[in-house]
């Protein structure tokens, strides 16, 4: 059994996603507390702007469960009609420079403070730059509404996501000079 600090969670990240612990624990259950009050994020994505809408000031935490379930269904295919294994890069953390440097060819480009570097760039926005969203490559593509997803279209194999992945990453680093890393342990 891992305790929380255990874990060493982190921005997409934990104990379980290191190198050396990827192909030795398979988590199979998890046991959470949940506190019904407290303080909750809203400055994340679109939620901020939900919440205006709906007039919310101080939401509790079941208004944020509905609000985040609302957003994800309208964003997200439901794994039960269109097979999909989620979100897969992770958002990359740059330096201001670097940031700037995309600025000066980018001004629509968006961002958030990151926990390392200066800045995070969703790699949703990069990968539609680099016109991969809801791509087809044989059966696997990027999400039309949102191409952080990946899906299978019916008959796709490792090697097709292995394929795409490596295509996307190539492309991102040839536009941005950037590196994606993939969100999933491929072992």
């Amino acid at each position: 059994m891992f305790l929380k600090e255990d874990c060493q969670f982190g921005y997409r990240d934990s104990f379980f996603k290191k190198e050396k612990n990827r192909s030795k624990y398979f988590i199979f259950s998890v046991t959470l507390s949940l506190k019904k009050e407290g303080k909750v994020k809203t400055n994340y994505g679109s939620i901020s702007k939900v919440l205006e809408e709906k007039g919310i000031k101080n939401p509790k935490p079941l208004d944020m469960l509905n609000i985040i379930n609302s957003i994800r269904t309208k964003k997200l295919p439901s794994p039960a009609i269109l097979p999909n294994v989620g979100s897969f890069f992770k958002n990359p953390e740059v330096s201001k420079k670097k940031f700037e440097d995309i600025l000066k060819e980018y001004d629509d480009v968006p961002f958030f403070k990151g926990e390392k570097k200066a800045f995070k760039i969703p790699a949703a926005w990069l990968i539609e730059k680099i016109g991969f969203k809801g791509k087809t490559f044989s059966s696997v593509s990027m999400y039309e509404k949102q191409p952080l997803i990946l899906v299978n279209h019916g008959e796709a194999k490792a090697r097709d996501v292995i394929k795409l992945t490596k295509l996307i990453k190539n492309k991102v680093n040839d536009v941005f000079g950037l590196d994606l890393e993939e969100e999933v342990n491929i072992i």
